[in-house]
C-alpha cells in the first residue's frame, strides 16, 4: 500500500475545483435527438442496461482518442441500433468499424467492442446482474477481456457499475504532479490507490474528481503551457511557487 503524504492537498484539490466548476454530468448519454451527448448535473439514478452498455462502449471508443471523436462513433452505433450486445454479436466486424471509423484504430476497436460484448453474453446477459460481483473479483474479470486495460475497465466500473474505483489517466498525473509537487513515477494502480487513499470511498466523488481534473488539465494545466493564473488551484500548486 502506498502512503500518500499529499492526503490534504488531495482533498483540497477536490474541494476547489468543485467549488469553482461544479458538477460534470459525467457519463453523457447520447441522445438522438440532438446529437449530441447529454451531460446529466448530478444525476445518480439508477442506469438502465442499454445506458450501462452505452457507456462501457464509450469507455473503450474512447481510449487514444479525443470525446469528440469517440462521440461521433457512439452516435453511430445507436443511430444504427448497435447499443445491443447480441446485435454486436451477430454483427460482421467491420460492418462495426465503419460505423466507429471517426474513434480511431477503429478495426481494433471493433474487436475490443466483440469482445465485450462477448463476455456480457458468457456472465449471463445482464450488466446490472454482473454489477452485483465482488468489484475486485469483476474489476480481474474486465481485466482479462483482451482490449480492456485497467484506465477502461475503472471507467466502465466507475460510470457504468457506479463502483468506487478511480479512474487515473495521463490528466490526472499531471495535475496531481503539478500540484502536490510529487513526482514519483508510479505506475498506475498505485497512483489510483493514492487517490482511494486521500478521499473517502465514493463513487459520486470519484466521479466528479475525475472529471474536474479533466476539465482543469485541458483549461488550464496545459501539457506544455499551462494557465496557472486563473486556475482555481493556483494558490496551492506547488509548480507555480517552484
Amino acid at each position: 500500500m502506498i502512503k500518500n503524504k499529499n492526503i490534504v492537498d488531495i482533498r483540497k484539490i477536490f474541494d476547489l475545483l468543485y467549488d469553482s466548476f461544479q458538477a460534470q454530468g459525467w457519463w453523457p448519454i447520447y441522445d438522438l435527438k440532438t446529437g449530441q451527448s447529454l451531460y446529466r448535473k448530478n444525476f445518480f439514478g439508477l442506469l438502465d442496461e442499454d445506458e450501462m452498455l452505452e457507456i462501457s462502449l464509450g469507455a473503450i471508443l474512447t481510449q487514444n482518442t479525443s470525446w469528440k471523436n469517440a462521440e461521433k462513433a457512439i452516435g453511430e452505433l445507436k443511430k444504427n441500433k448497435f447499443i445491443d450486445y447480441k446485435k454486436i454479436l451477430s454483427s460482421d466486424e467491420q460492418d462495426i468499424a465503419l460505423l466507429i471509423k471517426s474513434s480511431g484504430y477503429y478495426n481494433q476497436k471493433a474487436k475490443k467492442i466483440k469482445n465485450f460484448s462477448l463476455w456480457i453474453k458468457k456472465n449471463g446477459g445482464k450488466l446490472s446482474e454482473l454489477k452485483k460481483k465482488d468489484p475486485y473479483h469483476l474489476r480481474e474479470e474486465l481485466l482479462l477481456i483482451n482490449g480492456v486495460g485497467k484506465e477502461t475497465a475503472d471507467s466502465i466500473l466507475l460510470y457504468s457499475f457506479y463502483l468506487p474505483f478511480f479512474v487515473v489517466d495521463s490528466y490526472t498525473k499531471r495535475v496531481y504532479q503539478r500540484v502536490t509537487g510529487d513526482h514519483n513515477d508510479y505506475e498506475y494502480d498505485q497512483l489510483r490507490e493514492i487517490f482511494e487513499n486521500s478521499i473517502e470511498k465514493n463513487f459520486k466523488i470519484y466521479n466528479e474528481f475525475h472529471a474536474l481534473l479533466v476539465k482543469t488539465a485541458k483549461d488550464f494545466c496545459l501539457k506544455n503551457l499551462p494557465v496557472c493564473v486563473k486556475c482555481p488551484l493556483e494558490k496551492i500548486c506547488r509548480r507555480y511557487y517552484e
